[in-house]
C-alpha cells in the first residue's frame, strides 16, 4: 500500500487523537507518569500540534503538584 503525503498526515492525526483519548483515561485513573509518556510520544509524532503540547504541559504541572503534595503529607 502506498500512501500519499496527505494520507500519512491524516493517519498521524488519527493516532494523536487516539493517544490523547488514552491519556485522558490514564489521567482520570491517576497515572500521570504514563500519561506524560503517551503525550510525549504524541508530540514526537506531531510536534506542531499545539493542543497536545499544551495538554502535555498541563499534565506535567499536575504531576509536579501531585508529587509536591505527596512530599508535604509525608
Amino acid at each position: 500500500v502506498v500512501l500519499a503525503e496527505g494520507d500519512l498526515t491524516g493517519c498521524i492525526m488519527v493516532v494523536v487523537v487516539v493517544v490523547v483519548v488514552v491519556v485522558v483515561v490514564v489521567v482520570v485513573q491517576g497515572n500521570l507518569d504514563t500519561a506524560i509518556k503517551h503525550l510525549q510520544q504524541a508530540v514526537r509524532g506531531d510536534p506542531d500540534n499545539g493542543d497536545v503540547v499544551g495538554f502535555l504541559k498541563k499534565v506535567k504541572l499536575m504531576d509536579a503538584k501531585k508529587k509536591e503534595g505527596e512530599g508535604v503529607s509525608q
